[in-house]
């Protein structure tokens, strides 16, 4: 009965919040032999976000790993919050000439949330 009890409980590698749920107490779940079926749960993290910026060409010369990088989102007008260069995607996307750089934001007053739109500053005046 133990062994069974815990196929019963899912735990997540990291502290977050449930964003989705597909399943309710009670339900039936089994995996297709594809294993495309829906996720029982979606699980994001708060506490660090990842801001994936399409950096135009020519501001690619500037971006340094490290590099604090400021951005605004709409639901805090004036208030203005910061992020370090994590990733660099070290190639340009030749439709759009611009390059993925990934920043790492924390959250530690939760006031952000996974999926807000925001408007990077870079050096300069150029807005992304």
């Amino acid at each position: 009965m133990e062994a069974m009890q815990s196929y019963l409980t899912i735990t997540a590698p990291f502290d977050g919040v449930i964003t989705e749920r597909n399943v309710h107490t009670g339900s039936i779940v089994s995996v297709d032999a594809t294993r495309k079926g829906v996720p029982l749960v979606r699980i994001q993290e708060k506490s660090l976000l990842r801001l994936v910026v399409p950096v135009p060409e020519e501001a690619t010369g500037g971006i340094e790993f490290g590099k604090e990088i400021s951005f605004t989102v709409p639901a805090y007008l004036g208030k203005t919050f910061t992020g370090k260069v994590a990733r660099l995607g070290y190639a340009l996307d030749s439709d759009t000439r611009t390059m993925p750089v990934e920043l790492n934001a924390w959250n530690p007053t939760g006031e952000l949330e996974p999926g807000m739109f925001a408007t990077v500053q870079m050096a300069g005046d150029a807005h992304l």
